[in-house]
């Protein structure tokens, strides 16, 4: 068992005055039967009070809504997290001809459909991809998404000056570069093609 202490500090400045706001910060460590939320603590230079909502994937956003003009705001958070030792890699891989029936049916792709449909950022003109990147009949999830990952790697180079919150997973895949996030977009969008749900995900801890 590991504990984690963790501190969010942002500072905010605004040019003009700002009558009506809603901050939602989604920075809440989640839990599940690996992880628990000892404690957590927020703080506002506005000393507005929060409260917690869940999004629509039932993570915890802690919300402020000051009701006095302001031009800086400044919030804390101090968390602290208990994690239990995880493997991923300690799963126990279901035989291949399951698995494939369980991405093919119905229950699955409605419980995940929001994790299988194409974006502004992972829209990938699936006739550029070449055949490799479609999972083959006898081929594993975990093995396909192994190989996805590695083709990443040795085909596309990382380059900063491209850094931009404009670019999409066409782009990345016709420039062959990118930063992190171009690379990230590109994966779930041909996970997405091969119907395996895939998502992004940012963040410290789970």
């Amino acid at each position: 068992m590991a504990v984690f202490y963790i501190k969010y500090h942002t500072e905010n400045k605004y040019e003009n005055w700002v009558n009506h706001s809603f901050f939602s910060l989604l920075i809440l460590p989640s839990e599940d039967k690996n992880q628990k939320r000892l404690s957590f603590n927020v703080k506002n230079s506005q000393l507005e009070p929060f409260f917690l909502q869940k999004n629509l994937y039932g993570f915890e956003q802690i919300i402020i809504r000051p009701d006095k003009p302001f031009n800086a705001l400044t919030i804390t958070v101090d968390a602290s997290v208990k994690m239990e030792p995880i493997n991923s890699f300690e799963t126990v891989d279901l035989p291949i001809k399951l698995e494939k029936n369980m991405l093919a049916s119905s229950e699955f792709k409605f419980e995940h459909y929001s994790f299988l449909t194409q974006t502004s950022k992972t829209t990938l003109n699936d006739k550029s991809i070449i055949t490799s990147l479609f999972m083959e009949e006898k081929e594993s999830c975990f093995n396909f998404l192994l190989k996805i990952n590695d083709f990443i790697y040795h085909h596309f180079k990382f380059l900063d000056s491209v850094n931009s919150l404009e670019r999409d997973a066409n782009t990345t895949w016709v420039e062959k570069t990118g930063v992190c996030q171009d690379f990230t977009h590109l994966f779930i969008a041909i996970c997405r093609i091969n119907g395996i749900p895939a998502r992004y995900v940012s963040g410290y801890l789970n």
